[in-house]
């Protein structure tokens, strides 16, 4: 399942470039994500955050690292801070601002997720 989980965190992230930025990329790997984010002078700050997304990813989808709760939680922060950080000025916020909150398995979003999934 962590696999499956960073496939899908990343391909958000790449979907959102693509969208956002015209950067193409689902057809890049990592270094040139990077590279191509800071060519494009995306804060420093964002560029480590998400290198720190997909290094992470890298390892688990590749190396068969099974990162800890923890750092599972900390790249779905840092890639959600990453879209909210870099919507373009211009477009409404709330209509692109992705939700913060990580429900726990007592939230009642939680469960009403997981009766929608069966």
């Amino acid at each position: 399942y962590v696999k499956k989980y960073y496939i899908g965190l990343t391909d958000i992230i790449r979907i959102y470039l693509r969208r956002q930025f015209k950067i193409y990329a689902m057809e890049m790997i990592t270094s040139e994500i990077i590279t191509t984010l800071i060519y494009n002078r995306f804060d420093q700050i964002q560029v480590n955050n998400i290198r720190y997304v997909f290094d992470t990813s890298d390892l688990a989808k590749f190396a068969k690292h099974q990162p800890l709760p923890d750092e599972n939680a900390r790249c779905m922060i840092l890639s959600v801070d990453f879209i909210n950080n870099t919507i373009p000025a211009g477009q409404p916020e709330e209509a692109t601002t992705v939700q913060k909150e990580i429900p726990d398995e007592k939230s009642e979003s939680y469960k009403n997720n997981s009766r929608e999934a069966k």
